[in-house]
C-alpha cells in the first residue's frame, strides 16, 4: 500500500467511501469482475484518487480485510499467562472474530456464496490467518518456536471453521463453534502448561 497519512480525517472518509462502494457492487457480481473505475464510481471518489492509495483493487481489497478485522475490539482481554487467563483470551478472540462474521453476513454472503470469487477468499483467508496467528503469538507469550508452530497450526484449523461458517450461512451454529473450538483451545492450554508454563513463584 502507498504511504499516505491514514489518520487524516480525508483519508478516512475516502477509504470508507471506497469500501462501502465496493460492498454494493458485491452484492451484484463477482469481485474478480469488478474494475477499479466501477469502484470509484460506486463510491464517488475519483480514480486517480483511488492510485494515489492502491496500487490496484487486490491491494486495496487486502486493505478492506486488514482495516475490518483491525476494528475488531478485544477491550476484555486480559492480563497475564496463566493457562485459565489464556483460555479466556482465546475463546473471546474466537467469539469477536465470529460475531465480526455475523455482523458482516450480507457481505460474507454476497461474495462467497452468491458471487464467489477465488481472489476474495484468498484475500480474506491471508488476512484472517495473518490476524489469528499474531493474536496468538500476542497471548501465548513463551519464547520458544513450539508456540509459533502451535499458532500458526490453530490459527489455520480456526480460518477453516470461519469459512465454513460463512459458506454455510447458519448463525445458529455459533454456539455448537464455540463449544467444540472451546475444546481444542482446552488442548492448546493442556499443552502449553506441561509444557512451557512456569508458574510464578
Amino acid at each position: 500500500m502507498k504511504n499516505t497519512e491514514r489518520n487524516d480525517i480525508r483519508v478516512i472518509r475516502t477509504y470508507s467511501q471506497l469500501i462501502n462502494g465496493l460492498i454494493i457492487l458485491l452484492k451484484e457480481k463477482n469481485f474478480d469482475n469488478v474494475s477499479v473505475m466501477e469502484i470509484c464510481e460506486a463510491s464517488g471518489v475519483h480514480r486517480a484518487t483511488f492510485y494515489k492509495h492502491f496500487n490496484d483493487k487486490f491491494e486495496f481489497l487486502n486493505f478492506c480485510f486488514n482495516s475490518m478485522l483491525e476494528s475488531i475490539s478485544f477491550d476484555l482481554l486480559e492480563l497475564g499467562s496463566s493457562p485459565d487467563v489464556i483460555k479466556s483470551n482465546i475463546m473471546h478472540f474466537i467469539s469477536c472474530v465470529l460475531e465480526f462474521i455475523d455482523d458482516n453476513r450480507p457481505l460474507f454472503t454476497s461474495a462467497c456464496i452468491e458471487n464467489p470469487s477465488i481472489a476474495f477468499l484468498s484475500s480474506f483467508d491471508n488476512a484472517i490467518n495473518n490476524f489469528c496467528t499474531a493474536k496468538l503469538n500476542s497471548v501465548l507469550t513463551a519464547p520458544t518456536h513450539r508456540i509459533e508452530i502451535s499458532s500458526v497450526f490453530y490459527s489455520g484449523a480456526f480460518v477453516g471453521v470461519v469459512k465454513w461458517y460463512i459458506q454455510s450461512n447458519n448463525p445458529s451454529m455459533y454456539d455448537d463453534i464455540m463449544d467444540f473450538l472451546g475444546h481444542r483451545v482446552d488442548e492448546l492450554c493442556s499443552f502449553y502448561e506441561k509444557n512451557l508454563y512456569t508458574p510464578l513463584s
